[in-house]
């Protein structure tokens, strides 16, 4: 199958996209709830492996000023033979941050996996932010490479022309790039996420409720032919 109606874990209630946000309630229903929510049968369509697809339009204006702290979305992918009780998950979109800066560092003691979820606190500006994710070479000391990092604030933009970050555990590192900051924010731009699962449940939703703030207006749709992502 391709994207029908028969596919729409999220979408449209009373004719309109609901934002996704920290009070959206996952559904118990084949028929979509207030926040736009459905359970889908997969049973009708034979299909045991399948692709869910998330599609992030975007936060309006007056959305996007709510998000100013390390704000996260958390789909999960849930199957079970019940409408109501015994949801297990069965995949997981990757956690969406919505403020993440890519700073350029020159590791002073090697990160290690455990740095992963630790804060990073610039010395001189106090700009702070969680460490999400950094390249593989600054595994090795005195190498250079990136930071990803989800910010505390907007305001945290890690752009002082010299000076140092200080990861709280291992990772002690010095900035080479100053104001070469960039800045990656993969909601304010539109994203696509896709995740493939295999289940022998016969319904399948998606539950939104770890989400910070409201990320906008999102699709999920499930196909048996997903498009390639990059």
């Amino acid at each position: 199958m391709a994207f029908d109606a028969n596919g729409i874990l999220k979408g449209l209630y009373s004719g309109a996209l609901v934002p996704m946000d920290e009070n959206d309630v996952a559904a118990v229903s084949l028929t979509p709830n207030s926040d736009g929510n459905a359970v889908v049968d997969i049973r009708k369509t034979g299909a045991k492996g399948l692709a869910a697809v998330a599609i992030y339009l975007g936060p309006s204006a007056s959305e996007q000023a709510l998000l100013v702290n390390n704000d996260i979305a958390n789909l999960i992918i849930e199957a079970s033979d019940e409408l109501i009780g015994k949801w297990e998950p069965v995949a997981a979109f990757p956690v969406v941050h919505y403020h993440v800066l890519e700073l350029y560092v020159t590791a002073t003691a090697a990160f290690v996996a455990a740095d992963i979820g630790e804060t990073v606190t610039q010395e001189t500006t106090a700009d702070t932010g969680i460490l999400i994710a950094f390249d593989p070479e600054l595994a090795v000391n005195l190498s250079t490479g990136k930071l990803y990092i989800a910010v505390t604030a907007e305001t945290d933009v890690f752009n002082e022309a010299a000076g140092k970050t200080v990861n709280t555990t291992t990772g002690n590192s010095t900035k080479t790039y100053g104001a070469g900051t960039t800045v990656a924010s993969p909601v304010e731009a539109p994203g696509i996420y896709v995740v493939r699962f295999a289940t022998n449940k016969r319904y399948v939703r998606c539950n939104c409720e770890d989400v910070t703030d409201s990320y906008g207006n999102v699709w999920i749709l499930l196909t048996d032919n997903a498009f390639v992502t990059l």
